[in-house]
Parts: structure tokens; sequence; C-alpha cells
């Protein structure tokens, strides 16, 4: 599937709200679970780095898959879902707030949901404005959204065991 500049613009347009959600998130957990207010530090910039790399990785290789809505699949279990996830383990770790795991992962897949639905919604008012199709049938954004709640149950499966760790 060739890249066009909408794509490219749209990937942009991630990237800088997944750095963002971070910087949210950083201060965020600490102030709703009562935690001392962090400082940004070499780790948070560190943290947003590899924000930025895993998003144009995520979008590259949906890209490089034949079957567009496979890519898709993909793009959103791995960008969207897991990412989200991610973003919100790096807030936590680094921002040093001390979180339960249940508690992490009942709010991490509250937030990974919001952001879900927030792109789908940013992808309508896109669609709707601009008339670059996102979505061609409501099927495609249910999809969307199962394939981002995939993605964040991996993430979980595969982050939530260092979570204890990375506060020690």
């Amino acid at each position: 599937m060739p890249l066009h500049l909408s794509d490219i613009l749209y990937l942009l347009l991630l990237i800088v709200l997944f750095c963002v959600a971070y910087i949210v998130l950083f201060r965020a957990f600490p102030a709703f679970f009562g935690a001392p207010k962090p400082r940004m530090s070499a780790q948070s910039v560190r943290s947003i780095i590899y924000l930025v790399i895993a998003s144009a990785l995520a979008f590259a290789i949906s890209y490089a898959i034949p079957d567009q809505d496979l890519g898709n699949r993909f793009l959103h279990a791995v960008g969207g879902g897991f990412l989200a996830f991610f973003t919100c383990f790096l807030a936590g770790r680094d921002s040093k707030t001390l979180i339960h795991n249940s508690r992490f992962i009942i709010l991490s897949l509250l937030i990974v949901t919001a952001l879900g639905v927030g792109n789908e919604l940013l992808e309508f008012f896109l669609q709707s404005t601009t008339g670059i199709i996102f979505s061609p049938s409501a099927t495609d954004t249910w999809l969307d959204l199962t394939s981002n709640t995939v993605g964040a149950l991996i993430a979980a499966a595969c982050l939530v065991p260092l979570v204890g760790r990375a506060k020690k």
C-alpha cells in the first residue's frame, strides 16, 4: 500500500499525542495516588524517545504488511493497545509512583480504552472533515477497538510483572 502525506501527518500527530499522554500520566499518576510530585529526568527523555521509536516502528511494520486489513489490525493492536499500555508503564515507572499491580492493570486498561476511543473519534472527525477514509465501515471501528484491547492485554501480560521491579 502506498504511503501518502496524510499517513505521515497522522503518524506524527499520534506520536505527539503519545508523548503528551506520557507527560500527562507522568504528572497524573503521583497526584492520583498521593505520591510526591516527580521531576522530569533523563529517564523521562529516554522513555519519550522509546515511544517515538516504537510508534514509528509499529507504523512502518503495519504498512509493510501486504494485507491492508491485517496491517490495520497490527497497527491498532501494537501501535494502539500495546503502545498505550507501554506509555502507562513508562509513566508509572519514571514517576516512581507506587501502585499495586491490580490497580495499575485496571487504571492502565481504562486509559488504553479511553485513548482508543479518542483515536476512533479523531479518525471520525478527520474522515468527516477531510474526506480521507479511515474507517470504511462501523465494523472496522469495532475491530480497531477490539485490536486495541488485545494489544493492551498482551502488554499487561508482558509488563505487569515488571511493575514491582521497576519501583524497587
